[in-house]
């Protein structure tokens, strides 16, 4: 079972499926395959959001202050925790012990700078166990398909094993899916 995490466009589930993956999870639109993505600045923003995103399969945080993502870790109803360029900086040790700890998926964007990726990919060999990389496309260019997506991740350092690891089965073990393999 192949799974995209992230579609911000709907129309793009057709090609997805042409591309190879069997399930996609679409931004915005609630029901069974759909995520919220919301960006938090205190623990406060986060309550609010969870609050509010009743209906929604995922519950994406995308953290921007350290304070942020301590409480995005923790709390159970954050389903994972977006990184890309503009929060990257927010990962220090304690930090990832933290998400080690608690085993919490951590979404990387395909769209980050080249460093994030393959920092990404050093921290998913020692802290980061459930490491997912997203396509997050708006538009058919910029939907990954996943031989793409291994070879993008082999070139930024990773090993074929986890390169497929982190593109079949995380994304599926992630969303509790793994009863199907």
């Amino acid at each position: 079972m192949l799974i995209e995490l992230c579609l911000n466009n709907r129309n793009l589930i057709t090609y997805a499926k042409e591309l190879g993956y069997t399930r996609s999870i679409v931004e915005g639109i609630k029901g069974r395959n759909s995520r919220l993505t919301f960006t938090a600045k205190n623990r406060q923003q986060i309550f609010e959001n969870v609050k509010r995103s009743s209906g929604f399969r995922l519950r994406v945080c995308k953290p921007l202050t350290k304070d942020a993502l301590r409480y995005a870790i923790i709390n159970d109803s954050i389903d994972f925790i977006s990184i890309d360029d503009s929060n990257f900086f927010l990962l220090k040790k304690s930090m990832l012990n933290l998400i080690r700890q608690k085993t919490k998926p951590v979404e990387i964007s395909l769209s980050s700078s080249s460093n994030v990726i393959f920092k990404a990919i050093r921290f998913g060999y020692k802290w980061i166990d459930n490491l997912v990389f997203s396509s997050c496309a708006k538009d058919f260019n910029e939907l990954w398909p996943p031989l793409s997506k291994i070879n993008y991740l082999i070139i930024h350092g990773a090993d074929e094993e986890m390169a497929l690891y982190w593109t079949y089965v995380t994304p599926a073990v992630s969303l509790n899916d793994s009863d199907d393999f």
